[in-house]
């Protein structure tokens, strides 16, 4: 048995994100929350536009905007209300694809546009202008030991800034990488913020295997994990950071090999958020389902792993929820409860029935739906 997720709930996400081909699920599902949406995602949006086409994935997508100016893509944040729709936005890997652009706001600041046509990646960064800072890419953490661009503060003020370029190790400096394959281009300080900001510009290729290489179809509608630190001095030393993040950047389609290509990147809702009866207090989802071999709930895209595909279950079953439709009348409560019980027993034969298999080996989530039974199934 299951506390079913009835029409009173109220699924509330705490982020989005973009999503290759279509959202499933995740669909955006009004005008306002798209718009909203966009304000999680560092991105340019020049207009705001509902649409009820067709031609184009249902629910919200940035595409890029016809009205924009200057060197960075600006987008337009779009509703589509055509629910019956089945063209996908830009899907990753589509060889297509011959430009994306992306930018975050963290402890360092980062934009990014890779580009075929020209086999460049123009990165820009922002930090203290009186101390080093960094960024490694394709890492949450510094146990992925990524390419890392450093950008040191020269020994005056009216010094230009010093860029290496290092492999880090596993919690350490790791090593410098003799080298540089990044140019600088750009370098601006603002005396009012105290803000540097650098541009660099690199092959799309890594020259070697210590150094990133930027696949423009793979990075299409995805996002790139980066960290990023802040120093105490003004050069790079090797001495531990005064300030560490993790960041991510999400990627978005901005040209192709032939204009009649649509740009449209889905922007979906995100995996975990809240759960409330209309009008009532908010539970935390944040289920924490873990990858294999610790848990097969991921390989398995299980339902309960998700706030938007999560139908029924203990989220929805807490204290004075009331498990009716809108539709239906709530009765008076009553003291006296009666249970009736139905119990099917068939043999086991194996040329029709599948035999269900759920490994756990963690604390936490204990929730897991029987796919192949529908929304109820059993919970371990």
């Amino acid at each position: 048995m299951e506390c079913p997720c009835t029409t009173r709930i109220v699924k509330t996400p705490s982020s989005y994100a973009v999503k290759s081909a279509h959202c499933g699920d995740a669909i955006v599902k009004s005008a306002d929350e798209c718009f909203a949406s966009t304000a999680s995602i560092s991105v340019d949006v020049a207009q705001n536009r509902s649409v009820a086409d067709p031609a184009h994935a249902p629910g919200c997508f940035l595409t890029p905007s016809s009205t924009a100016t200057g060197l960075t893509a600006s987008f337009d944040a779009v509703f589509n209300s055509a629910v019956n729709s089945s063209a996908p936005c830009v899907v990753t890997n589509n060889t297509a694809i011959t430009r994306v652009e992306g930018a975050a706001t963290s402890l360092v600041s980062l934009s990014l546009a890779a580009d075929t046509a020209s086999d460049s990646v123009n990165i820009t960064l922002q930090g203290p202008a009186d101390a080093w800072f960094a960024v490694g890419f394709d890492a949450v953490d510094m146990t992925d030991m990524p390419w890392t661009v450093v950008v040191s503060a020269g020994a005056t003020s009216s010094d230009p800034p010093v860029v290496t370029e290092r492999r880090l190790g596993d919690h350490a400096p790791g090593k410098l990488l003799v080298k540089n394959q990044v140019q600088l281009v750009g370098n601006r300080v603002d005396a009012a913020t105290g803000v540097r900001t650098v541009t660099l510009t690199r092959g799309l290729a890594g020259v070697d295997a210590d150094r990133f290489s930027f696949h423009v179809p793979a990075l299409a509608s995805t996002t790139l994990d980066y960290i990023s630190a802040v120093g105490a001095t003004r050069s790079f030393d090797g001495d531990r950071h005064k300030q560490s993040a993790s960041s991510s950047l999400a990627f978005f389609a901005t040209a192709a090999k032939e204009a009649s290509e649509a740009l449209d990147t889905c922007v979906c809702r995100g995996d975990t958020g809240t759960i409330n009866e209309k009008g009532g207090p908010s539970v935390l989802f944040n289920p924490q389902c873990m990858d294999e071999p610790l848990s097969d709930l991921m390989a398995q895209h299980n339902p309960t792993c998700s706030l938007n595909s999560y139908r029924g279950g203990l989220y929805c079953c807490k204290d004075s929820f009331i498990l009716l439709d809108e539709d239906q009348e709530v009765p008076e409560a009553v003291d006296e409860v009666y249970y009736r019980w139905r119990f099917y027993f068939v043999d086991y034969d194996p040329t029709i029935h599948t035999p269900l298999v759920h490994l756990e080996w963690q604390f936490g989530h204990i929730e897991c739906v029987c796919s192949l039974c529908g929304w109820v199934g059993w919970r371990n």
